[in-house]
């Protein structure tokens, strides 16, 4: 099996560092590191468990189970593509903007993941709206300048 990692997009470069992308990397490692200091009394807490939200209950995990991940290639692979395309989405926004448009993106993946599975009533780490997160990025974009697209990516061989 091979994967597909993007570097970065060679045609968009951000005219200033991406302040706001760094920080959301930086709070999920955190988060991250923090799930494995704690364990499971930790993820249980803090993750998204759509009865307790259908309930009324919980509410606030909504926000937090946005910044947690389920093992090191979860987190590698997610902060390697916000690396690749946060930087020139934040670019061609305000860096409120982005933040906003980052936790909105994220809490449309949670509500997608709540509706299909209401009545679960134990945590996922791996939210299942994968596609809803790749299309925020992917189409993000487009609210910036048209250019000619060189998105660099490393092959990777993957072992079962």
């Amino acid at each position: 099996m091979v994967a597909v990692i993007p570097l970065s997009d060679a045609s968009r470069r951000p005219t200033r560092f991406p302040t706001v992308t760094a920080c959301i990397i930086a709070l999920n490692v955190a988060v991250f590191l923090l799930e494995l200091s704690n364990g499971d009394p930790f993820v249980t807490h803090w993750s998204v468990i759509p009865a307790d939200i259908v309930a009324g209950h919980r509410w606030i995990t909504m926000l937090t189970a946005m910044f947690m991940h389920g093992s090191w290639s979860h987190i590698i692979a997610n902060m390697v593509f916000l690396w690749a395309f946060g930087p020139e989405v934040e670019d061609s926004m305000s860096a409120p903007s982005y933040l906003r448009f980052y936790l909105a993106g994220g809490l449309v993946a949670t509500l997608a993941q709540i509706a299909a599975t209401p009545g679960l009533w134990w945590h996922q780490m791996a939210n299942k709206s994968l596609p809803i997160l790749v299309q925020k990025y992917m189409s993000a974009p487009s609210r910036c300048q048209k250019r000619n697209s060189h998105l660099r990516v490393c092959l990777c061989q993957m072992k079962k």
